[in-house]
């Protein structure tokens, strides 16, 4: 539709330059000339750039010659990846020459369940990745060195035990997949956080209701000293809107139990905290339309801080943040209203 369009529009300016161009007096007569004038130097600053529609890389001859399947190739665009985007789009074009259908996003909306596989195989380094694109059905992985070298990230080290190279060209490596399978919705699950971060998800507000002390810096942190049963009110605009929340946390002395408890009394988590700092991960959950309260207790509950400061205080939650989960990432635990 887009180049009839422009076509249209050329034989309508072609016309119209004929029209004038025949009209009596010297000023008509310069008008296509300077119509002219105007087109050539609307292109000269440019750069057009230009690519052989026909060329054919030495891996995709290479693909094209090999038994047909799927084809992963690295890196993916996810994190503002201007190389690995233009690997992308590219890629999809060279389909044309090799026939094997690809494993990568280009093309499908956003926050679907098949992005989140997607995303949950971006990185290689990670053994999950190599389950993934086993159980999706990969065939042969594709990695460009110089792409991830370009857009400044590591090249993530290809395991052998679950990779074989079958050829490389120069920056260009591909390889067979091997991995044992995996349940894809407990990977989903597992992800859940990284592939939130990737979808580009925002923490929503949450309020510290009672319970706590008042915020306060700790090294490079904030944070706040949990006393006891804290009361954390999360909203949502949706029913069913699922969340996990996550930071780093430590005890007050000795090594505690953080639970996660609804405005009932029912647990909905719970894990040890101990006197150095950990990464806290509590969820996911399933949130209801308008303010779901979350109250959280320590077990056993809140001490003086120190013989110079007395507050009383039970675990140290630095940098506290409620992450929405993608809507493909289900959860049971429901807090009641």
């Amino acid at each position: 539709f887009g180049v009839v369009v422009g076509l249209a529009f050329a034989i309508a300016a072609a016309a119209a330059l004929t029209i004038l161009g025949r009209r009596t007096g010297r000023g008509w007569r310069l008008l296509s000339f300077i119509a002219l004038g105007l087109v050539v130097v609307e292109f000269l600053p440019g750069n057009i750039h230009t690519i052989d529609a026909q060329a054919e890389p030495p891996w995709i001859a290479w693909l094209a010659s090999a038994p047909r399947g799927i084809v992963a190739t690295y890196p993916v665009p996810v994190g503002g990846r201007p190389g690995a985007a233009a690997l992308s789009e590219t890629d999809f074009w060279y389909q044309r020459f090799d026939g094997d259908p690809r494993f990568g996003p280009y093309g499908l909306e956003r926050e679907a369940r098949d992005v989140g596989i997607r995303l949950a195989a971006a990185n290689l380094a990670e053994p999950v990745a190599a389950s993934v694109l086993a159980t999706e059905g990969v065939r042969y992985v594709v990695v460009h060195t110089d792409v991830y070298r370009h857009d400044g990230h590591r090249v993530p080290r290809i395991d052998p035990a679950r990779f074989t190279r079958l050829a490389q060209f120069g920056p260009v490596s591909i390889y067979s997949v091997h991995a044992p399978k995996v349940n894809i919705d407990a990977a989903l699950h597992a992800k859940a956080l990284e592939i939130a971060a990737r979808e580009g998800l925002q923490p929503l507000p949450a309020d510290y209701v009672a319970g706590f002390q008042a915020e306060e810096p700790l090294g490079l942190s904030m944070g706040r000293w949990l006393i006891q049963d804290g009361w954390l009110d999360v909203d949502s605009g949706r029913a069913g809107e699922e969340i996990m929340i996550e930071g780093s946390a430590f005890a007050n002395g000795k090594p505690r139990r953080l639970e996660v408890e609804d405005t009932t009394g029912r647990i909905l988590a719970r894990t040890t905290i101990p006197t150095g700092s950990v990464a806290l991960h509590l969820g996911p959950f399933a949130l209801r339309a308008g303010t779901t309260r979350f109250v959280l207790v320590a077990r056993p509950g809140a001490a003086p801080i120190s013989s110079s400061d007395p507050r009383p205080a039970s675990v140290f939650l630095a940098d506290l943040s409620v992450m929405p989960l993608p809507a493909y990432v289900t959860s049971s635990r429901l807090p009641p209203k």
